[in-house]
């Protein structure tokens, strides 16, 4: 599977699709601004852009799409985590940009007959309809955003468990410690589809109540992997953004999560975030997300930086690049890009699955600390100390 060549997917990135998602969820997340004309993508956006390519006619039986798919009987698909690193900010003004996919692991674990394959992809976005574009006047092309996903399959035997499945008690792992700020809400399956829509996003277990039940044995309509994420990213940026001072403000950097447990429609979730250390110029977040049971479904770490006020985003996001790359190893064609080891997703948990007991939340040093460290360049514009936060009070929004 790691030598299977995936096509090339363009867009053309306009405001439209991300005001409308911010619409979607300004429900949801009423303290988030809206604006009708974003100037630059927000954290996570890029989910709705460069959807995968295909005819319906090529669409598994359930709705998804084939690329990543080892083949029947593994056609049963889940989300189980990844990492994004934003390196350059992404400008909505109209211009051309793609992304490039590889399939960089694939690996088997499960005894015979219960396998599940763990299917790593990488996806590379750089600015310019074709690789290639931007040397050709001269420009060393550098990827905006570099996301790693991991997709779990599994054998196609939904019916047969669904209609074997028994009513227990999930096992749900919960959290070790509280939230410095949370918010509660409560998807609904008009979210769900809207979402659906704009990821050009057909499986039927977020689009058919009656197929969850009968053939998943699921309890109602899943919430997106990719929802959850942008849900945590705009909560902790909306956050950021009211803590900055006059000076500056923190911006997010990477982010590392995995998918534990299902969040499902009209059930109430709760997103958290907890700052891990305080005090720090580079700092680094615990985001989460805990369903019904109060468990997590959704945990991860975000790394953020303190910007000075005044730089634009397309040069911040420029000067966090230049900063990191300062010690990353230098790959065969000269550029240089920081290792970010992806989330490691070893389980995840269904319906009728549970988490194991020594279940371990994403490392807080699975990226080198030398290669996040403000460069002299990098101090320069950086704030030495946090502020602004005396400027809200902790508890929930």
């Amino acid at each position: 599977m790691t030598s299977r060549r995936l096509p090339i997917v363009r867009d053309i990135l306009t405001p439209t699709p991300s005001s409308l998602l911010q619409r979607t969820l300004t429900d949801f997340l009423p303290f988030i601004r809206i604006n009708a004309k974003p100037s630059y993508l927000p954290y996570g956006y890029h989910l709705i852009h460069f959807p995968t390519n295909v005819r319906l006619s090529t669409l598994l039986p359930d709705g998804t799409d084939a690329m990543q798919s080892p083949g029947d009987p593994f056609t049963r698909r889940m989300w189980a985590g990844g990492s994004i690193i934003f390196e350059r900010a992404i400008k909505l003004d109209n211009s051309a940009f793609h992304c490039i996919e590889h399939i960089v692991d694939v690996h088997v674990k499960g005894h015979e007959n219960d396998q599940k394959i763990f299917v790593k992809i990488e996806r590379k976005i750089y600015p310019g309809k074709y690789p290639g574009e931007r040397k050709k006047q001269g420009e060393n092309i550098i990827p905006h955003l570099v996301e790693t996903r991991t997709l779990v399959f599994m054998r196609d035997d939904r019916q047969k468990a669904a209609a074997d499945a028994t009513p227990s008690p999930s096992k749900a792992l919960m959290p070790t410690h509280t939230p410095d700020f949370s918010h509660t809400l409560v998807p609904t399956a008009a979210l769900i589809f809207r979402v659906s829509a704009l990821t050009f996003n057909a499986p039927a277990n977020h689009l058919d109540k009656q197929y969850c039940r009968d053939f998943e044995g699921h309890r109602n309509l899943l919430v997106h992997g990719p929802l959850s994420l942008v849900l945590m990213l705009q909560f902790l940026d909306e956050h950021l953004r009211k803590a900055g001072g006059k000076s500056g403000r923190e911006e997010i950097n990477s982010v590392e999560y995995r998918n534990l447990a299902p969040l499902y429609a009209e059930e109430e979730m709760k997103v958290c975030i907890k700052r891990k250390k305080k005090g720090e110029i580079s700092g680094s977040w615990d985001v989460w997300i805990e369903g019904r049971d109060g468990g997590y479904a959704v945990k991860g770490t975000v790394r953020t930086t303190m910007m000075s006020i005044g730089v634009r985003p397309s040069e911040l996001r420029n000067i966090i690049w230049n900063g990191a790359r300062e010690g990353a190893s230098r790959s065969p064609k000269g550029n240089t890009i920081p290792e970010m080891k992806s989330a490691s997703v070893d389980e995840i948990s269904t319906e009728d699955e549970t988490i194991p007991e020594n279940e371990a939340a994403p490392t807080e040093n699975s990226t080198s600390e030398a290669e996040w460290l403000p460069t002299k360049r990098l101090q320069k514009i950086i704030l030495p100390t946090f502020r602004g936060e005396q400027n809200l009070q902790k508890g929930n929004h």
